[in-house]
């Protein structure tokens, strides 16, 4: 266990410091990566693909079309493209922290939550990053209204279908490498559970801000104008990566209760 820790720290310092390079990861997200990279190949090599097969297909939907989302999210998404350590840790800490309970316990239970939070990851970031790129003008999925691309809780078709794959890949990748039958329909429908929860945090209780200055609504606490913004609605505390957080934690705790139910 600690030759593979050693081992998967150091493939995910390269991977890490490559990722920052093409400016997908910042310094401290890598840093972070490699940590989540070392846990995961610490409990199993086949834990660090599942990771590896996450990481990768999942930045390069993000760089598909990054210019032009980039433009029309600006006023809106509080950080860019590039990674910090709290958006790698709000994605992949609940999945770190299954792996950890695995090397202690060596119970498959963990198997399967790590998969779904892995997946609900997935899925959101797919259906964010698919909608945002090839999906027009979302909608809310509380109220149905037309919402600026980038808006949390904002949803569309290409978005929502982007997501079920994401969510597909991830349980799929479960299958391939070998781990119980039952992880990838839990991991599936964990993503998508996990993926709606983000989208009904994000349009209800996820921090809405208001910059005085232009009239715009945003999630940045300094708007792109220059001008503090103030809460317009939610709570101040439930920010995208609190958001996220807990939408991998659900998504862990679907496929455990699915796994404990059918296995």
């Amino acid at each position: 266990m600690i030759l593979r820790l050693l081992a998967g720290a150091a493939v995910a310092a390269i991977i890490g410091a490559l990722a920052s390079r093409a400016r997908l990861l910042s310094p401290a997200g890598a840093v972070a990566a490699t940590a989540m990279g070392a846990l995961a190949v610490g409990a199993g090599w086949s834990w660090g693909i599942l990771l590896v097969v996450f990481f990768t297909l999942t930045s390069a939907v993000s760089a598909y079309g990054a210019e032009r989302k980039q433009a029309l999210t600006r006023d809106v998404i509080e950080k860019g493209a590039t990674r910090d350590a709290v958006q790698v840790l709000s994605n992949g800490g609940v999945f770190g922290l299954t792996a950890l309970l695995w090397m202690a316990t060596g119970d498959p239970l963990w198997m399967a939550a790590g998969a779904g939070a892995l997946s609900a990851a997935a899925a959101d970031s797919w259906a964010t990053e698919i909608g945002m790129a090839l999906g027009g003008e979302p909608r809310s999925i509380i109220s149905g209204r037309k919402v600026a691309p980038g808006t949390s809780g904002g949803v569309t078709v290409p978005g929502s279908l982007g997501g079920l794959a994401g969510a597909a890949v991830v349980a799929g990748t479960t299958l391939i490498i070998d781990w119980p039958l039952i992880a990838a329909p839990a991991a599936f429908l964990a993503g998508v559970s996990g993926m709606t929860l983000d989208s009904v945090l994000g349009a209800t209780l996820q921090a809405r801000m208001l910059c005085p200055a232009c009239g715009t609504e945003t999630e940045r606490k300094v708007h792109r104008c220059g001008a503090p913004t103030r809460l317009l609605r939610g709570a101040a505390w439930m920010d995208n990566d609190t958001v996220n957080a807990l939408a991998t934690l659900a998504g862990a705790a679907m496929a455990g209760i699915m796994f404990s139910a059918f296995s």
